[in-house]
C-alpha cells in the first residue's frame, strides 16, 4: 500500500477515513473501455468494443495510519463488433462480461470473465457466415481478453494514485502547514486569555475547597465524608463539574493481566482448551470528567503465550500446541480495529490443527474478553 493523504483534519492520516470513488470508477471505466482495440488483423480479423460499456459495482478509498486502502467490487459489460476484411467487410457483434473485479483479483487476474455472440441484424451482404462468427468469438477468447485485462491493471493503479500522487500529498502537506500556523498564531493571541481563565478556575476552586473545609469546621459534630461515587469526579468537585482525570493504567494493566491468565477457551467444539501464560500489558488509560461527562481514554498493546491440549470424548489426550499472542493498537479511538496477531509452534499435524483453530476462532473470543474489559472499564468512576 502506498502513501496516503486524508483530510486536513485527520493529522499524518492516522484515522480511518473513506471516500468513495464509485463515480470516479464508473465514469473511468466507461471511457477505458469503451471504443478499445481487442484485435487488430489476427487470421484476418479486428475486433473493437462499441463505445458504451455498462459498469456497475462500487469503490471506495480509505486511509489509515497514512496507508491506501482500496475497496474495489464491480463488474461490466462491453459490447464488440468483429469485422473480418478479408472477400469484402462482413461483421458480427458480441458481449464481453467481467466481475468480481477488485484489486486483489486483477492483480491475480483471477475475475470471472465470459464472451458470448449476440444477434443483430446485418444486410446479408455485411453479415458472417456462421462459422466465421464462431471463429471470430474464439479469438476474442483467446486473444481479447489481454487488452481488457491491461485497461483493468491501469484503471487500479491510477485508482490507487488518485488518492496518493505526489502532487496531492505535497498540496495537502502544505494545507496542513497553514492550518498549523494558523492555530498558533491563534493560541498566541488567545494565551493571555486563556491563562487568566485558568487562573480564575484555580482561585474558584481553591475557594471552593475553603468554603467546604470552613462549613465543615463549624459543624459540631461532622458526618463522614460520603463516599466517592463510580462515574462521577471526587467529591469537592460538585456535580463533576469541572475537569478532573484519573489514572486507570494500573487497573486497566492487572485487569487485563488477571483476566487473559485466568481465561479457558475452547477451541474446535469444545474438544480443545487453550490457556494464556505470561501476559504482559503496556500502555496508558485515563478517566476523565467534565460537566458531569465521563471520557475514557485508554491506548494499550497485550502479549501473551499461550498453550492449548486437545482430548477426545473420553479426557485422552490427543495433542497439544504453544503459540503466541499480540494485541496491538487496541485504543479508545479505534476500539474493534485494533490489530491481531496469532501464531502457532506446531510441527506435526495435529498440532497444526490446534494453531489454524487458534487463528481463526481466537480472533472473536478475543473480541469478548476486550469488549467486557471496556464496559468494565466505562462503569468505573
Amino acid at each position: 500500500m502506498s502513501a496516503a493523504a486524508g483530510s486536513v483534519w485527520n493529522a499524518n492520516s492516522w484515522h480511518w477515513e473513506e471516500k468513495s470513488y464509485t463515480k470516479w470508477s464508473r465514469e473511468y471505466l466507461q471511457a477505458r473501455l469503451g471504443s478499445l482495440k481487442l484485435v487488430e488483423d489476427v487470421d484476418g480479423f479486428s475486433v473493437t468494443t462499441l463505445p458504451t460499456p455498462a459498469v456497475s459495482g462500487e469503490a471506495s478509498v480509505s486511509v489509515r495510519k497514512g496507508k491506501t486502502i482500496l475497496a474495489v467490487d464491480m463488474a461490466v459489460k462491453l459490447q464488440f463488433e468483429a469485422q473480418l476484411k478479408q472477400d469484402g467487410n462482413r461483421k458480427c457483434r458480441g458481449e464481453i462480461s467481467v466481475t468480481d473485479i477488485s484489486s486483489e483479483s486483477v492483480e491475480d487476474r483471477d475475475y470471472t470473465t465470459s464472451a458470448r455472440l449476440t444477434d443483430v441484424d446485418l444486410p446479408a451482404a455485411e453479415a458472417m457466415t456462421a462459422e466465421e462468427r464462431q471463429k471470430a468469438l474464439a479469438i476474442v477468447k483467446r486473444n481479447g481478453m489481454n487488452a481488457v485485462h491491461a485497461a483493468l491493471e491501469r484503471f487500479i493503479k491510477d485508482l490507487q494514485e488518485a488518492e496518493s500522487n505526489s502532487e496531492r500529498l505535497q498540496a495537502d502537506k502544505a494545507q496542513r502547514e497553514a492550518e498549523l500556523q494558523r492555530m498558533q498564531v491563534a493560541e498566541k493571541e488567545k494565551g493571555e486569555e486563556k491563562k487568566a481563565i485558568a487562573e480564575q478556575q484555580k482561585r474558584m476552586d481553591s475557594e471552593m475547597k475553603e468554603r467546604a473545609r470552613q462549613r465543615a469546621a463549624a459543624q459540631p459534630a461532622p458526618p463522614s465524608q460520603p463516599a466517592q461515587v463510580e462515574g462521577q469526579g471526587s467529591v469537592w468537585n460538585a456535580n463533576s463539574y469541572h475537569w478532573e482525570e484519573k489514572p486507570m493504567t494500573r487497573w486497566c494493566r492487572s485487569t487485563l493481566e488477571e483476566r487473559f491468565n485466568s481465561a479457558e477457551l475452547s477451541l474446535l467444539d469444545g474438544s480443545t482448551t487453550l490457556k494464556f501464560f505470561n501476559v504482559k500489558v503496556d500502555g496508558e488509560a485515563s478517566n476523565t470528567i467534565r460537566k458531569g461527562k465521563k471520557l475514557v481514554i485508554f491506548d494499550l498493546t497485550i502479549g501473551a503465550d499461550w498453550t492449548a491440549t486437545a482430548r477426545d470424548e473420553a479426557g485422552v489426550f490427543l495433542a497439544d500446541s504453544r503459540g503466541r499472542l499480540d494485541v496491538r493498537d487496541f485504543s479508545s479511538e479505534t476500539l474493534d480495529d485494533y490489530e491481531v496477531t496469532i501464531q502457532g509452534d506446531g510441527k506435526v499435524p495435529p498440532q497444526q490443527r490446534i494453531d489454524t483453530a487458534a487463528k481463526t476462532e481466537l480472533p472473536e473470543k478475543i473480541k469478548d474478553l476486550l469488549s467486557k474489559f471496556v464496559d468494565d472499564l466505562r462503569a468505573r468512576g
